[in-house]
């Protein structure tokens, strides 16, 4: 996304008519972390716009009569009045072809991509699943525990770097596209209502935090 269209999908955001202003809050926040395919059908969901009133019809007056305009009359053309014009030829420059002599472009040359390599203080935090919150007796007990071991770890190991793993998660992504879903009026998602707004108020405390 270029930043012209980024710019505009804000916009679009801050002027949606289906959005809460909490609701505007969150996606403009999330925004920066949306792959392309979220980022499209979030701008889809926020150019959708709710039926405008209907504006009562203009009243139609009665147009005003005519007013008869008799035309002059029109002055007699004489034939001999009348004197042909005779420009001389123009003479266009002769132009020879040129010969261009054309070479093929150089092959392109395909950047060769750079291994990144994990930080295994963080790593544990990009592979939390869906699952591993399904699995704990409640949504809030399991943030609760995950937010005290990123303050426990934040003694050495950057706060910032253990929300952008989190963020890298499946359980971060899950988050995300059940957004949409909620958005776009589908009810059938990973998480329910309860489970997604814990998370958005759980990544909002530890954004802070970094």
């Amino acid at each position: 996304m270029n930043p012209q269209d980024f710019v505009t999908l804000k916009q679009k955001i801050e002027q949606s008519s289906i959005l809460s202003d909490k609701e505007k809050k969150e996606w403009l926040f999330l925004l920066p972390k949306m792959n392309q395919e979220q980022i499209e059908e979030l701008d889809r969901i926020v150019s959708i716009k709710l039926p405008e009133a209907k504006k009562p019809a203009p009243e139609i007056k009665p147009a005003p009569s005519p007013v008869k305009v008799t035309p002059a009359p029109k002055p007699e053309l004489k034939l001999t009045d009348i004197k042909p014009q005779v420009q001389p030829p123009i003479q266009q420059p002769k132009v020879e072809p040129k010969l261009v002599e054309v070479k093929p472009a150089a092959p392109a040359v395909e950047p060769t991509p750079v291994a990144v390599k994990a930080n295994p203080e963080t790593a544990a935090y990009s592979a939390i699943k869906l699952e591993d919150l399904h699995r704990a007796p409640s949504v809030y007990i399991f943030l609760e525990e995950l937010e005290k071991k990123m303050k426990n770890q934040s003694e050495r190991t950057n706060f910032y770097d253990m929300v952008t793993a989190f963020e890298t998660s499946p359980l971060y992504k899950a988050y995300l596209a059940s957004g949409l879903g909620f958005m776009a009026g589908k009810k059938d998602q990973d998480l329910s209502h309860e489970e997604f707004e814990a998370i958005a108020d759980f990544h909002a405390a530890i954004k802070r935090l970094g």
